[in-house]
């Protein structure tokens, strides 16, 4: 039995729960400890580990460079530092896109500052890049910033062990920058960082409210806004775009949406962040399928039809999902909420789904769960797939949780392993 099937694998920003000091796995958690050190500096989430020290560096008349990679991870972190250096008074930035590390050290004529990921590139010798044991290197989405001499001049290495960790690098960064002498500059720092949850969801944007070119467009502006805010917060998903399919109870995103997604997914990628699409699992709707004999004796629950066995329907909803997964799969994963009422609608399932599954409700979820998840993995297979079942929240370890507990190994044993539930 995978006890990781079991947790919430999704952090949302800004959860207050205390958590202990180490965790099963036995890397260091949480970094409580490093807000002391940041003064009246405000960084969310505080970084694992953060020291300071007595010198400044003035990077407001020197230059940038930056790696590339395949997102534009690296340019858009370049920006941010850019042009949160302009906001502060401290002029323009000149930033510099080069192929590697050894042309970024080269080119070192003055204050400067270097972005790039992979442990292997490093410009410099003898990083800090352990934490309570552990290495950055290691960590997806990690990096480390320190401040050295390079040609005789003062430079800020940011440094990732992806693209998205060295964006992070960027982003902690800016929230250090700060008026010095004689311009805009950071006080010296060594931060080794990487994020616990890897996956961290929030709110975000509704769609567009029609398919006009001019609805699309302002909703492109306010996405826009949302993604760069959820990246400021180290988020790298944020829901997305469904709101007028939940509220018109439709079971797929209507082409407006689509539209809109397409269009954002390059501005997405370069700030790591994707969209979280959740649908409610269903095999129709009443609002279309009504005056369809297939669903006579299949249940309405409160606006959906859905269904456990019957397979031409579940087929046809299958069809409707494979056609998202083929339009924005590529920056997209889905989270399916199976029916949210009394024990997910098990209790008003058809006589069809009675004689197939008897009462076996954890069986039943997982065939649906397995044809969601084949679906959306053959048309994108980079996607993650979530499902919210029935019940929630509960202490599987609490006496009174027994046959919940059945329900969740039982489940849990039936589905892929990448499954989150």
């Amino acid at each position: 039995m995978s006890h990781r099937k079991y947790s919430i694998a999704m952090a949302f920003v800004l959860a207050g729960a205390a958590l202990s000091a180490a965790r099963a796995d036995g890397k260091p958690f949480p970094p409580a400890p490093q807000w002391d050190k940041l003064g009246t500096v405000d960084i969310v989430p505080c970084p694992k580990w953060i020291e300071f020290s007595d010198t400044s560096l003035r990077l407001s008349e020197g230059a940038l460079f930056h790696l590339s990679d395949a997102d534009g991870c690296l340019a858009r972190g370049a920006e941010e530092i850019a042009a949160g250096i302009a906001e502060l008074g401290g002029g323009s930035l000149r930033v510099n896109a080069v192929a590697d590390a050894a042309a970024a050290v080269a080119a070192v004529a003055g204050p400067a500052i270097i972005i790039g990921y992979g442990h292997d590139r490093l410009p410099l010798p003898d990083v800090e890049h352990t934490y309570g044991g552990i290495s950055v290197w290691g960590e997806g989405q990690g990096y480390v910033v320190t401040t050295r001499e390079l040609n005789g001049h003062g430079v800020v290495v940011i440094w990732g062990s992806d693209p998205r960790g060295a964006l992070y690098g960027c982003i902690t960064l800016r929230h250090l920058l700060k008026h010095t002498t004689g311009g805009v500059g950071v006080t010296g720092v060594t931060i080794v960082d990487w994020p616990d949850f890897k996956q961290r969801v929030t709110s975000g944007f509704f769609g567009a409210r029609d398919d006009t070119e001019g609805e699309i467009a302002k909703s492109i502006e306010v996405a826009q806004r949302f993604i760069r805010r959820a990246a400021l917060l180290k988020c790298n998903a944020i829901s997305a775009a469904n709101h007028w399919t939940v509220r018109a109870k439709l079971d797929y995103l209507r082409e407006c949406d689509l539209r809109l997604l397409e269009r954002l997914i390059p501005y997405a990628k370069s700030y790591g962040v994707r969209f979280h699409i959740q649908h409610f699992t269903s095999v129709g709707t009443s609002a279309r399928d009504k005056g369809d004999s297939r669903y006579a004796d299949v249940p309405n629950l409160r606006g959906w039809y859905m269904s456990w066995s019957h397979q031409e329907l579940i087929g046809l909803s299958m069809e409707r999902f494979r056609n998202e997964a083929r339009r924005i799969g590529a920056n997209t994963d889905w989270f399916f909420h199976y029916p949210d009422v009394h024990e997910g609608g098990w209790a008003q399932r058809s006589k069809a789904c009675r004689e197939r599954w008897g009462d076996d409700h954890a069986a039943a979820d997982a065939h649906f769960g397995n044809e969601l998840y084949q679906t959306m993995r053959e048309a994108s297979p980079t996607s993650r797939i979530s499902l919210c079942c029935y019940p929630y929240g509960l202490d599987l370890e609490l006496p009174g949780n027994v046959r919940t507990r059945q329900y969740f190994r039982k489940i849990s044993g039936l589905l892929p392993e990448d499954v989150l539930l």
